[in-house]
């Protein structure tokens, strides 16, 4: 058995505000990865914590946030290296959940990405740059500024660096 229970302890991403929804009921804590401007993060986890609140009878829990994380001494290397890997990685995501067809339009459960496939289809290039743009990249005193930004922003004291996407070799990542 658990030595102790999984309550404030499990936690789940939720891009879509419908998701945020369910987290709260479910009594789970969010997984904040960065795929909207932080205001409307804000916005979106003032309103899970309210209900979190009122239907659990305690605050939520402190979100934990996770970015694809790009660190080099040169910050122009770093800035190439961001858009090789983790624009990178979005390309593969677009690809992967085909957000240049239609099949998520009128998807029950799924409007909020119906919507952004919508957007997505209009300009791919700048939906890859705002991506990049929302995950950290840059010199390590960029970057500690940027992680720093946003835990204060969203209340969080946890953060999840992803330094490995897209092929990128083992020890670059390293």
């Amino acid at each position: 058995e658990p030595f102790k229970s999984f309550r404030g302890r499990t936690y789940a991403a939720a891009v879509s505000p419908e998701s945020a929804r369910i987290m709260a009921e479910l009594g789970v804590g969010l997984l904040v990865i960065p795929q909207k401007p932080l205001e409307h993060v804000e916005r979106e986890f003032a309103e899970y914590k309210a209900l979190y609140q009122g239907v659990n009878g305690e605050p939520a829990p402190k979100p934990i946030f996770a970015t694809w994380t790009i660190v080099d001494e040169n910050e122009k290397r770093a800035e190439e290296m961001a858009r090789e890997y983790i624009g990178g990685y979005w390309k593969s995501v677009l690809a992967h959940y085909e957000f240049h067809k239609d099949h998520l339009k009128g998807q029950k459960g799924y409007e909020y990405y119906g919507k952004f496939a919508e957007t997505l289809q209009k300009d791919e290039d700048g939906a890859t740059q705002f991506f990049m743009d929302l995950q950290i990249y840059g010199t390590p005193e960029q970057c500690v500024e940027k992680i720093i930004r946003i835990a204060n922003r969203l209340g969080s004291d946890r953060f999840t660096g992803i330094f490995s996407m897209a092929g990128m070799p083992h020890a670059l990542a390293k």
